[in-house]
């Protein structure tokens, strides 16, 4: 039986229905309310009334979600669990609460377990409990997106709507962080509406996760994991999920057909943003298979190429304009032709180039830098730099690998791996036009040999 977030916990499902597995173990609906309960409890003793909620597992994401919305707390997703970005989160007086250990942060609230916990849980207003997504702005600044509850609710039904049948009877493996609102989505919230068991820590490796897949299962992924399958494993054949579904980035022709090879079926991908939640999907057949608008979104085309998206998840009955470039065909699908901003997708995260050469101008090493992605194979991420004096004599003493080691080091503080620059160029300046514009071209003949 499908039901909303915000009515799950008032109107509850068998005592001994399994949400989830985490740690090795099968986690009941009645220990997920008890858990839920307590850390009700411990977020009113606190008197939190705002917090950052970062965990390394599913699970825990799912009580400490649950519990905060239940206490009236406004929740805030931060764009990565680096030390360096809570640390500028925690001087805004936030609480984060955690499953990870030895945070570098004042106001640290630890998960607690439930045990024998109870609370009379009410209904929620799905349209005032209130979640802060941050992610990567084209301006190198975290960008915030507020949601209101019944707009995650509007994408979940969304989903059960178009999946729901051919799913029925499954659970969800996944290879996508749960921090990240399509791996949370996917992952978190949609098993939890629908009555699914959900795995909750996302797999490493391809091979822990065929370990476990069943034809009762399905694979939530995405482009740099689908890219890499490994060269001989493979799933036994009446082990193969119902459906595997990709999204963050571009998925390559030939990934999707490798996948349809080793998991059964091309992948469902999905195509959308955290501002506009999903707006369209496709099987890759062939490369230029178009993309499909869900019937609850209305799309068209800016005078200047980009996307234009109207839909129940936006909270507004207004256009939202994307940084995608599109071409419509006559019956209403569409291909995507790049990109008009700076954000690139890199292992299905947006990485903001703006951010990272603000990042690495800053650093003591560096004088000035631009940051640009490469299409290949793949999408990889490269620098340019022009080095202080100070860089300049570690680069002829220490030369260029452990320059760019170090600078990769130094801007983990505040970066995922996805946003470290694979490749690294070190120039006398930076090339430029005769409009004093930085040139592509010739930043990329700069990786060409």
């Amino acid at each position: 039986m499908f039901c909303p977030l915000s009515t799950l916990l008032r109107v509850g499902r068998p005592r001994e229905q399994i949400v989830a597995q985490t740690n090795g173990q099968a986690v009941s609906f009645q220990q997920f309310r008890a858990d839920v309960a307590a850390n009700i409890t411990n977020l009113s003793n606190h008197n939190v009334t705002e917090a950052v909620l970062v965990t390394a597992d599913g699970y825990q994401f799912a009580v400490g979600f649950m519990a905060l919305l239940h206490t009236g707390c406004k929740i805030i997703l931060p764009p990565n669990a680096q030390a360096g970005t809570l640390q500028q989160i925690s001087t805004q007086g936030c609480t984060l609460l955690t499953d990870l250990p030895d945070q570098p942060i004042a106001n640290v609230l630890r998960m607690v377990t439930g045990h024998d916990a109870v609370h009379t849980f009410d209904d929620l207003s799905a349209e005032f409990c209130e979640i802060d997504f941050y992610t990567s702005g084209s301006t190198g600044e975290p960008k915030c997106i507020s949601k209101k509850l019944f707009q995650i609710e509007n994408e979940i039904e969304v989903l059960h709507r178009y999946w729901d049948t051919i799913l029925d009877g499954t659970h969800v493996l996944s290879t996508v962080s749960h921090q990240h609102i399509y791996g949370l989505l996917m992952t978190v919230f949609w098993p939890l509406s629908s009555g699914r068991c959900f795995f909750a820590r996302p797999f490493a490796t391809w091979e822990e996760l065929f370990e476990v897949m069943t034809q009762s299962s399905f694979v939530v992924s995405s482009p740099a994991h689908l890219s890499r399958f490994p060269g001989s494993a493979r799933p036994a054949a009446d082990n193969l999920p119902k459906l595997t579904f990709s999204s963050g980035g571009p998925l390559a022709l030939e990934a999707a057909q490798q996948c349809q090879m080793i998991l059964g079926s091309l992948p469902v991908e999905i195509f959308g943003s955290t501002e506009t939640g999903g707006v369209a999907f496709r099987k890759q057949e062939a490369e230029d298979t178009p993309w499909v608008p869900f019937d609850v979104v209305t799309v068209r085309q800016a005078g200047s190429g980009e996307l234009e998206v109207r839909s129940p998840y936006l909270g507004a009955d207004k256009w939202y304009r994307l940084a995608d470039l599109v071409k419509f065909n006559a019956n209403g699908t569409f291909s995507i032709e790049g990109r008009a901003d700076r954000i690139a997708k890199i292992e299905g995260k947006r990485v903001s180039l703006p951010q990272l050469e603000t990042l690495l101008a800053a650093h003591t090493l560096v004088a000035e830098a631009t940051a640009l992605s490469i299409e290949d194979v793949q999408t990889t991420l490269c620098a340019v730099a022009v080095l202080t004096d100070e860089g300049r004599r570690q680069l002829e003493a220490e030369g260029a690998f452990r320059i760019s080691r170090r600078l990769r080091r130094d801007l983990a503080r505040d970066l995922e791996p996805a946003g470290l620059p694979k490749r690294w160029r070190f120039v006398d300046r930076i090339p430029v036009n005769s409009q004093g514009k930085r040139e592509y071209h010739g930043l990329q003949a700069l990786f060409e040999n």
